[in-house]
């Protein structure tokens, strides 16, 4: 009886086969409410809303989500999947998921289907309503501004870190890829997972789980060897045992800072005019959001202004451009950060009377911090970024 009442206050079980209300609820309001909103898990919700959502759904409450927006609705599972001690692809898989960066296409379909199986059940299905709902997203990027590489940008770290050290830039670049292969082959992955049971271990069964979005069904059946192998088959593929000469643009290379000056960091990157155009053009073309660099460059333009009337009018077309009720860029910021910076503008009358210069260091910095350690690592591994170091390198020779 202890043990049962000990599982009901707790709002995951990594051991029971079923996805706990704190993710439940908010991915199916998000399927009807969110899949199509711009920046959907990009830009910040209210925070004290988002802690006041996750306490409800915990407690095993009745939450009516409708009166939230979508972005505090999104922050409130990002919030949830971050605070988890154990991620949900877990520490003691880190090291077999990782090791799938670099494989060919099909054997690293294989080594993931590997991984997902040996995952607690629990774990299992929330992954996958997690992973279809950003699949989902993905798919209206058209509309939600966010593809898979920025999905993976934002989840990458929370749901797949090791126990010890802290991720380097090479693993943030591995994580980032083996998420957005969760979220594109959503599907394939977890289409049909034979996990033995421990009675299986005998011989006498196995339990077949067939995930189809977003439900699970479990069932008992008899091992086909035949099938398995079948199974297999079509996963499996030789990889090539050619050695290839490693360039910028071989995708075997891993493009590292000390490459090229240029490249060495985000900093040496907007220094350089000619790379910064490539990275302004990576983030339009690849990850579909520009706006931290847009931001970043408006506040740079601010610092050089020196009148207050000219100042003020910086000040307004950043206000519409970010942080506006109808802006046409959404900024990933703090929320309350944003209210300050409005409110500062709109009682503007010298940049010594307002805090307006500090709370936009503060912007700056916080869009900047994101650009160094999700946009930049990714923009190296890049092809238009490949492509300008391979040029860089033939004027060299």
């Amino acid at each position: 009886w202890r043990q049962m009442n000990l599982f009901k206050k707790r709002s995951f079980n990594p051991f029971l086969n079923a996805v706990p209300a704190i993710v439940e609820k908010p991915v199916n309001w998000l399927h009807k409410n969110g899949i199509k909103t711009e920046g959907v898990f990009r830009v910040s919700g209210s925070y004290s809303q988002i802690i006041e959502i996750k306490k409800q759904l915990e407690k095993g409450e009745d939450v009516n989500l409708d009166k939230y927006d979508v972005h505090t609705v999104a922050g409130t599972l990002m919030q949830w999947v971050t605070d988890l001690e154990n991620p949900l692809l877990t520490h003691e898989l880190y090291d077999s998921f990782i090791s799938s960066y670099g494989m060919e296409e099909q054997a690293k379909k294989l080594k993931l289907i590997d991984g997902i199986s040996r995952l607690p059940p629990g774990n299992r299905v929330t992954l996958h309503q997690i992973f279809y709902l950003l699949n989902t997203i993905h798919t209206n990027q058209g509309l939600s501004k966010m593809p898979s590489s920025s999905l993976a940008i934002v989840f990458g770290p929370s749901l797949m870190r090791p126990k010890q050290a802290s991720l380097s830039k090479t693993d943030i670049i591995k994580v980032f890829d083996v998420i957005e292969n969760f979220i594109v082959d959503c599907e394939i992955l977890f289409e049909k997972i034979e996990v033995q049971s421990s009675s299986a271990r005998s011989g006498r069964s196995f339990f077949r789980m067939e995930l189809s979005a977003p439900s699970l069904i479990v069932r008992e059946t008899s091992p086909s060897p035949r099938k398995s192998r079948n199974f297999l088959s079509r996963i499996q593929k030789q990889t090539s045992d050619k050695t290839r000469k490693k360039s910028a643009l071989d995708l075997d290379r891993v493009i590292s800072p000390s490459d090229a000056c240029f490249l060495s960091s985000l900093s040496s990157v907007l220094a350089d005019p000619k790379t910064k155009k490539v990275f302004k053009k990576y983030l339009q073309e690849k990850e579909l959001s520009d706006e931290n660099l847009l931001f970043y460059e408006m506040v740079e333009m601010y610092g050089g202004l020196s009148t207050d009337e000219e100042r003020l009018k910086h000040l307004k077309e950043i206000v519409r451009m970010f942080l506006g009720k109808n802006a046409p860029y959404s900024l990933n910021v703090d929320s309350d950060l944003s209210r300050d910076l409005t409110e500062s503008v709109e009682n503007y009358k010298s940049e010594e009377d307002t805090p307006v210069a500090s709370l936009l260091d503060d912007m700056q910095n916080f869009v900047r911090s994101l650009m160094s350690e999700h946009s930049y690592p990714r923009f190296l591994q890049s092809d238009l970024c490949r492509a300008h170091l391979k040029k860089f390198e033939d004027e060299v020779k």
